[in-house]
């Protein structure tokens, strides 16, 4: 893994700490159509970049983004913690990114901000899908408008912009 910050990033995962991945995969990307078919592709590609054993990686599934030009795909590793409950609310939780760039991919540490907007999407994907359902949450914003009838609690409704990951 050639990365800014990746022997922290080897550190955290080796010691099975509490982390959020978020994989962006670019319609430039040699990985674009395994994005659009596949998100346990792009899982699986993911965790080998960060050499995490699936077997052992405790992966949960969260999020799945279509965009035109972007996918982007968040789950979480070693999180005993999670509850779907509470999920809609924010959390603090570290945020890997793993850029399926053009040429490189890119494994990178989220700066705090990015980290917030990450978590805070996580947890609005949550309250919008309501009480019933369940993650993995897949948003396609290439064919129509999601809409969501019934969230959690609505006064955590903000606006009706996507997350800004």
């Amino acid at each position: 893994m050639s990365s800014e910050g990746s022997e922290v990033i080897k550190e955290t995962l080796r010691l099975q700490e509490p982390t959020r991945v978020v994989a962006f995969v670019r319609k430039a990307s040699l990985f674009w159509q395994s994005a659009c078919t596949s998100s346990s592709a792009i899982v699986a590609e993911t965790l080998s970049i960060l050499d995490v054993q699936p077997s052992q990686s405790q992966e949960k599934f969260l999020v799945n983004e279509k965009w035109p030009f972007l996918n982007l795909f968040v789950f979480d590793l070693y999180h005993d913690a999670y509850r779907l409950t509470s999920a809609h609310l924010p959390c603090q939780l570290p945020v890997v990114i793993v850029d399926f760039a053009r040429a490189q991919n890119k494994v990178s540490f989220a700066p705090s901000f990015r980290r917030d907007e990450v978590n805070a999407g996580v947890a609005m994907h949550h309250n919008l899908n309501g009480w019933t359902k369940a993650p993995p949450f897949v948003v396609d914003y290439t064919s129509s408008t999601p809409s969501y009838p019934n969230p959690r609690d609505p006064s955590r409704l903000i606006s009706s912009r996507p997350p800004a990951y």
